[in-house]
């Protein structure tokens, strides 16, 4: 069995998603996944949970408007709460008007009353929990709420206190001063610190206490104390295929964690270097603290490049965390073609050369070997033969470079044949 425990349908002041909420609880021994079940107001608007939120075993959540969308209407409201085969499990509404700035209530044996809201202080509210006075003056159940997956985060509210653990998978100072990126399952989040910070990629990190701060382009945890950072042991940092993600168009689950694409490179810019393949193009993004030789990149060439994704504005983009943030695979293979065509066709040229010039040269000795033979009646036969061992006797003399003994012998026969007229 789960609950729905809370909500607040007419806050204090003006209405807006940031304080409008659901409560879910889980009073079991068991922990439950909510992923495909759904959540409906009274005209049937819903919001379904389409990645997993587990509740674990006496775990709360809290999710808020800006998350599930629809109205929470401030006279005669209901909520409704089903499962992924449209089963009912839980029903919170109320009759007349909602009382303003307070939260309906409903105990596990299913009393249902009106409670004001009272936001405790920071220092007190351990897990980011919210506490409400009891206006009847009964004691309301309360549940502990406890952050252990980043998603959970996206249903809390801005400077909520969260504790998770992960891996650091950028060095600390990138992106900026000071902070690192930490990822949790296939997720990650920008860690902001004080400084006092000494990680390294890999580490696996317990943070016992930050504070959650919402913008409208991400969302970052800021640990004021270094001393509320553990660290564990030192593991090989696992990169998610960016190709896979833009194939399967999931790659909003991957933003803050590490990634891998490969594709040919074709501009560069003072900050980044872009590349593309067959399922889409990819932008790398260069911190001012790291160094990269960019005149030695070869356009059209296949590369690949490792870092941390983000989505700074409409496209997503790869920021570098180091050198081994970007490797050549294999050169440009036009390029390469190219090159080896022309050097193939160069060495054949100049062979060519060569072997016309050694014919001349063989007709020279050819002419000079039989001059002597051309004063006396000697039958061709007989002036061939007297040609060849001149030729197997001074071999020196007939030599050419590059040119074998054999290759000048089978030349030299050539020859003779064309000037057997002559001789």
């Amino acid at each position: 069995e789960v609950f729905l425990t809370k909500t607040l349908p007419n806050p204090a002041g003006i209405d807006n998603e940031d304080n409008e909420f659901i409560e879910i609880s889980n009073p079991n021994s068991f922990p439950v996944n909510l992923f495909q079940w759904k959540l409906s107001n009274k005209n049937g608007q819903s919001y379904v949970f389409e990645e997993p939120f587990v509740l674990e075993s006496l775990e709360s959540k809290i999710i808020y408007r800006q998350n599930f969308k629809f109205n929470l209407y401030n006279s005669d409201g209901s909520i409704s709460l089903f499962d992924k085969d449209n089963k009912l499990i839980d029903k919170l509404s109320f009759e007349g008007s909602a009382k303003e700035g307070e939260v309906l209530n409903k105990k596990p044996e299913g009393e249902i009353f009106w409670a004001s809201l009272n936001p405790t202080s920071s220092n007190n509210s351990e897990n980011g929990n919210t506490e409400f006075s009891e206006a009847e003056g009964d004691s309301a159940q309360n549940f502990p709420l406890k952050i252990t997956e980043l998603n959970q985060l996206n249903f809390l509210s801005n400077l909520a206190e969260v504790s998770l653990s992960g891996m650091l998978v950028s060095p600390v100072g990138i992106p900026e001063q000071n902070s690192f990126y930490l990822q949790c399952g296939g997720r990650g989040i920008l860690i902001k610190t004080a400084g006092g910070i000494l990680y390294k990629p890999g580490d696996l990190l317990n943070i016992k206490k930050s504070v959650l701060h919402q913008t409208q382009k991400y969302n970052y945890l800021k640990v004021s104390d270094p001393e509320n950072i553990e660290r564990g042991l030192n593991k090989t940092i696992h990169y998610s295929d960016l190709n896979d993600c833009f194939k399967e168009k999931n790659c909003l689950a991957k933003i803050g964690s590490a990634v891998k694409f490969e594709g040919e490179f074709y501009k560069k810019t003072s900050t980044s270097l872009f590349f593309k393949n067959k399922n889409s193009d990819i932008e790398l993004y260069l911190p001012n603290s790291l160094y990269f030789k960019t005149s030695a990149l070869e356009e059209g060439a296949l590369y690949k490049i490792k870092g941390v994704l983000e989505k700074p504005d409409a496209d997503f983009r790869i920021l570098a965390t180091g050198e081994e943030s970007l490797a050549l695979v294999q050169k440009n293979k036009e390029k390469t073609e190219e090159e080896n065509s022309n050097s193939n066709s160069k060495p054949e040229t100049n062979t060519k050369k060569e072997e016309a010039l050694a014919k001349v040269e063989l007709q020279k000795a050819v002419r000079q070997s039989c001059s002597p033979l051309i004063k006396k009646p000697i039958a061709f036969e007989n002036k061939l033969k007297i040609i060849e061992n001149n030729l197997e006797n001074k071999p020196d003399k007939f030599a050419l470079s590059n040119i074998t003994k054999e290759d000048t012998h089978t030349l030299m026969i050539k020859i003779l044949k064309v000037l057997a007229g002559i001789i």
